[in-house]
């Protein structure tokens, strides 16, 4: 599979994830109906800015938003949906607040992890 199918898929993912039509991610990203159709079939191969601005649109992280690569199955849409509540939370702290939150979290991590 090339790169930009695996890219389109993920695309189409999240698209459908967050039930976003073609039309609304176009309208929310800057770009054609066209444009997103093309790229979710793999036919089209984006650009730097064309990234940012579906990023942007999905709210992700960069590197949440280009996990196509493989690595994993497509993530469990609840623990998405948790994920991406926690960075919407996030982004209403202070720096400090922020840091503390970051080590909560970490905390619990380790926590878990150690059962």
């Amino acid at each position: 599979m090339t790169t930009e199918t695996r890219f389109g898929l993920r695309l189409r993912h999240l698209r459908l994830e967050r039930g976003y039509s073609q039309e609304k991610l176009a309208e929310l990203a800057g770009l054609s109906t066209d444009s997103i159709s093309n790229l979710e079939r793999g036919q089209n191969v984006p650009g730097l800015d064309t990234v940012e601005a579906l990023r942007a649109a999905f709210a992700l992280p960069i590197g949440d938003f280009l996990d196509y690569l493989g690595h994993s199955p497509a993530p469990d849409p609840a623990r998405q949906r948790l994920e991406d509540s926690l960075l919407r939370a996030s982004r209403a702290l202070d720096l400090p607040v922020l840091e503390v939150a970051v080590a909560q979290v970490e905390a619990l991590g380790r926590l878990v992890n150690k059962k």
